[in-house]
C-alpha cells in the first residue's frame, strides 16, 4: 500500500468519518443550495427586467412608466422564481 493512503479509507474519496461530520456536510451543502437558488431567482428577475426595459424603450414609453414596469417585472419574476423553487423543495 502506498504511504499516502489511509488504511481505513482506501477508495480515495474524501468521505466523512462520523455521522456528525456527515450531518455537518449535508447542512453545509443545503445552505449552499439555498443561496444558489436565491441567486438564481434574482438572476431571473434581472433578465426579465432587462427584457421589459427593451420592450418599454421600443414602445417609446415615458420614464415613469418604464421605471414602474421594469421594477414590477423584476419583483414579479423574482418572486415567481422563488415560489417555484420553494414548491420544488429547494428552499
Amino acid at each position: 500500500m502506498p504511504a499516502n493512503q489511509n488504511s481505513q479509507n482506501t477508495s480515495g474519496d474524501a468521505q466523512p468519518r462520523t455521522l456528525a461530520e456527515a450531518r455537518s456536510e449535508t447542512a453545509r451543502l443545503q445552505r449552499k443550495a439555498k443561496i444558489l437558488a436565491i441567486l438564481l431567482g434574482i438572476a431571473v428577475g434581472i433578465i426579465a427586467a432587462l427584457v421589459a426595459l427593451m420592450i418599454f424603450m421600443a414602445g417609446h414609453a415615458s420614464t415613469v412608466a418604464t421605471s414602474a414596469g421594469v421594477g414590477g417585472t423584476f419583483l414579479a419574476a423574482t418572486y415567481f422564481a422563488l415560489f417555484l423553487e420553494e414548491k420544488a423543495g429547494v428552499l
